[in-house]
């Protein structure tokens, strides 16, 4: 015996393969975490470039598994998340409502962005951009300015609006992305 799992059927859980483009996606994910810009309280980066065009390419088992990956790396405090910041208080702070957002909607995203043309990536992309901003915004009222005398605009403003240009830009360029190298995976 070797130790490694196999199904019902005697294949791999994970071929070898597989696990290389987890390993490189989540890697991906950390690289383009650190490229950021801050503006206000939540900074612009490229993660969500990258995940959607993971999702477009690897569809929802790889993604999903690279992204849980990235997660616990920098929970364990591997320096992965924007900034070069890693630990568990991250998830607390006023972007942990959009790595929960990524969590929510990335598998979903991932299958049908695998699976579909640029229409359908494109839709799943803007509907995971929203899921993203609405867990971020609900997030960021919860811990920082609370749900009443404004508490929602407040953070709407502070932590989604400003951005959704930026996510217009990057679901784009992820379509594109994910479009072309498709024949490359």
């Amino acid at each position: 015996m070797n130790g490694n799992k196999q199904n019902e059927r005697g294949r791999y859980l994970l071929s070898a393969k597989e696990l290389c483009h987890i390993a490189l996606s989540a890697a991906l994910l950390a690289v383009c975490s650190w490229i950021a810009v801050p503006i206000g309280g939540v900074p612009v980066t490229l993660q969500t470039l990258a995940l959607f065009t993971l999702s477009g390419l690897f569809g929802a088992k790889r993604t999903t598994l690279a992204l849980l990956s990235w997660l616990a790396l920098g929970c364990c405090g591997v320096p992965v998340f924007a900034g070069f910041t890693g630990g568990i208080h991250i998830l607390f702070s006023p972007t942990g409502g959009f790595l929960i957002g990524f969590v929510l909607a990335t598998p979903l995203t991932a299958f049908f962005a695998k699976r579909g043309g640029v229409k359908q990536k494109t839709l799943a992309f803007a509907l995971a951009t929203l899921v993203f901003h609405v867990c971020g915004v609900l997030w960021f009222c919860m811990l920082f300015t609370g749900f009443t005398g404004g508490g929602l605009l407040a953070s709407l403003l502070t932590c989604s609006l400003p951005y959704l240009p930026f996510d217009c830009v990057k679901l784009a360029a992820a379509t594109f992305l994910s479009e072309r190298l498709k024949e490359k995976v």
